[in-house]
């Protein structure tokens, strides 16, 4: 924040009248230019003695200024405290008055200044709901000076008249004196009803006059009089409301330092209270959805499980029958030879055996002399995969001659 100057409030104040000569019309307008210094926070400036005193009563006003904006905007107040500050006093037609009112607000782009520039953001917001009332500035004491000027002037000319009046009567008197029934006599009679007449005309027009003057039964100048007089007292009486107001100031500082953070710590909490309350339901609601998408992996993983299992007993019962076969009807020697000729194929993913295109019909395509298989009958051959003890031996027989046939063949190949 600002270390070095010190800080308050800045209003320059520019007033100009105009006043027109003809008609004795006074056109006052006023430009308000203000520069409003910004909250601090005690907590975190960690100010102290003449500092703190200021930022104190920078804060307090500005919270008038909120607490005068609140009842502007709210409509139901019937009393607005401008009186409460000066600076709101000084403010009164800016805020909801006679008045045209800009007002910029200044914020910082700084996470570290976040809640001021909420709290800044939300001031502007309510100041934006403030509607003031402008009309024409025309003093109503040029009015009232020409009413009385033109009353003035009304009674002059009733005096004019009544002198008039005053001077026929005389003359006719002495005329009908000397000859009562002379044409004169009609001719001053009608000019006196001609008088009569303005006379009641002009007294008309200061009546309508002085009903202008009097509004509701009270006479605006006796009623401006009182007003001055109120003003002076009033302004004797601000001046010692002013004193304790002051005294009071200094004994509420840092309580209305305070105050003001708490305020705003209570509107930044229940803003990050909706945001992590609307986090929370968006956490909970994907929650829920990975909660069911695992409910269905698991229940797709223990079909997939189930599957392999039974694949798995499959396997497992058709390698034991391989293992049987194998074990009932193989020798253990061509076992072991069929162990190491066999090779993995990556193409077909499978075990082959090495030399298989020499076996079966392939082999059946050459030509072989019966007598080298002499000896060697089809049903000498079945007895191999006979499990009984006693046929063990020609089976053995039988595996040599075919053997010894088997090279016989290579060789003549």
């Amino acid at each position: 924040m600002n270390d070095v100057s010190s800080r308050s409030h800045a209003i320059f104040t520019v007033t100009i009248e105009s006043r027109n000569n003809a008609d004795n019309k006074t056109t006052v307008g006023k430009l308000n230019l203000v520069d409003l210094a910004g909250s601090e926070r005690a907590s975190r400036t960690q100010a102290t003695g003449d500092r703190l005193r200021e930022a104190s009563n920078i804060n307090l006003s500005l919270s008038v200024l909120g607490n005068v904006i609140s009842a502007l905007v709210d409509g139901k107040s019937s009393h607005i405290p401008y009186r409460n500050s000066k600076l709101t006093r000084l403010l009164q037609d800016s805020l909801g008055g006679n008045s045209k009112t800009a007002m910029i607000a200044m914020i910082s782009p700084c996470d570290a200044d976040f809640e001021e520039s909420t709290c800044t953001l939300r001031y502007a917001a309510r100041v934006k709901q403030i509607q003031n009332h402008a009309h024409i500035n025309v003093e109503h004491k040029g009015l009232i000076e020409g009413f009385e000027q033109e009353i003035a002037d009304l009674q002059q000319k009733i005096m004019e008249l009544s002198t008039q009046e005053v001077q026929p009567t005389r003359k006719r008197r002495e005329k009908s004196a000397v000859d009562a029934r002379t044409d004169e006599s009609a001719k001053w009679k009608a000019e006196l009803e001609k008088t009569e007449k303005e006379k009641l005309e002009l007294e008309q027009k200061i009546s309508t006059i002085q009903k202008k003057i009097l509004v509701g039964g009270i006479n605006l100048l006796e009623k401006a009089q009182e007003q001055e007089f109120e003003l002076k007292n009033t302004g004797e009486v601000l001046e010692s409301l002013d004193k304790s107001h002051l005294e009071l100031q200094e004994k509420l500082e840092k309580a209305g330092a305070e105050k003001i953070d708490f305020k705003e710590k209570y509107a930044t909490l229940q803003e990050e209270e909706a945001a992590l309350t609307k986090k929370i339901k968006k956490i909970q609601a994907l929650l829920n959805e990975f909660k069911e998408e695992y409910k269905d992996k698991e229940h797709e993983y223990q079909r997939e499980m189930e599957a392999l299992l039974d694949n798995n007993r499959l396997l497992m019962r058709e390698t034991q029958l391989a293992a049987l076969i194998i074990d009932s009807y193989i020798p253990i020697e061509y076992t072991q030879k069929i162990e190491q000729n066999l090779i993995w194929n990556m193409e077909s993913q499978e075990f082959q055996m090495r030399g298989v295109a020499y076996t079966g019909n392939n082999m059946r395509k050459h030509k072989v002399h019966p007598a080298d298989f002499e000896g060697v009958y089809r049903n000498e051959i079945k007895p191999v995969y006979h499990k009984y003890a006693e046929k063990r031996r020609e089976k053995r027989s039988l595996e040599k001659k075919c053997y010894s046939a088997l090279q016989k063949y290579a060789n003549v190949c």
